[in-house]
């Protein structure tokens, strides 16, 4: 796959985000997935989520950002297929990856308030702004740098190695499959590489507190002004 220039750079924030909040990898008995709850805290972020229906309005805020500094991420957890097994564990991970994407990349620097509300949302799902918070979020919870090296590590061919790698992240198989093409791991007829083939023409994302902060909301100078990054010692 070829990157644009603004995909690379959300990749790139991404990467760092990732880096900045957790041990470095490999480190034995160390999961790769990433503490999101725990990111949007550090980040000034509180995260309310809705599992009921009857709580659910058009005009509820998925999004919503105060004088302080500090914002909300509303999670609606809701879905009709729950009964027949959906992982909402996962599917919370999902939704909550893909609001932060969007508050980082577009409202961090916006007037407080109501950004978006959950119709807007709803109907507003194909549009560039959502796409890009989606990206985001994929590459957030699948960064390069750590899906390259484990894929490699562990790469098999069987279906049940792939979902394995996909708990290993915290996430399902669809997203994993996403990044894998982006990557040339996955190819159109199913099959798999154990390294990216043809090899990525685009670079890997630099691994600097810097790279990348100015062009999608300055996530890591919000890290560093609170003067944590989360980061477990080695």
């Amino acid at each position: 796959m070829t990157y644009t220039k603004r995909e690379l750079i959300i990749e790139n924030i991404a990467q760092n985000l990732y880096n900045a909040t957790t041990t470095k990898y490999p480190k034995p008995k160390k999961p790769l997935k990433l503490d999101l709850i725990k990111l949007v805290g550090l980040l000034g972020g509180n995260i309310r989520e809705l599992t009921n229906l009857t709580d659910l309005d058009p005009n509820t805020p998925p999004i919503e950002s105060y004088e302080d500094g500090t914002f909300t991420l509303t999670v609606i957890n809701y879905s009709p297929w729950q009964v027949w097994g959906v992982d909402t564990k996962k599917s919370f991970t999902h939704r909550l990856a893909c609001l932060l994407g969007t508050y980082l990349i577009y409202y961090t620097h916006q007037p407080a308030g109501v950004h978006e509300t959950h119709h807007e949302r709803k109907n507003n799902r194909h549009t560039s702004q959502a796409l890009a918070g989606l990206h985001l979020a994929r590459c957030l919870m699948l960064p390069r740098h750590q899906l390259l090296t484990e894929w490699k590590r562990t790469w098999k061919t069987d279906m049940g190695w792939k979902i394995d790698l996909a708990d290993t992240f915290g996430i399902d198989t669809t997203w994993l499959e996403v990044r894998a093409r982006q990557l040339n791991l996955l190819h159109e007829d199913g099959t798999t590489t154990k390294v990216p083939t043809p090899p990525l023409t685009t670079p890997e994302p630099e691994h600097t507190p810097q790279a990348g902060t100015k062009e999608v909301g300055g996530a890591l100078a919000m890290l560093e002004a609170k003067g944590t990054t989360g980061k477990e010692e080695d």
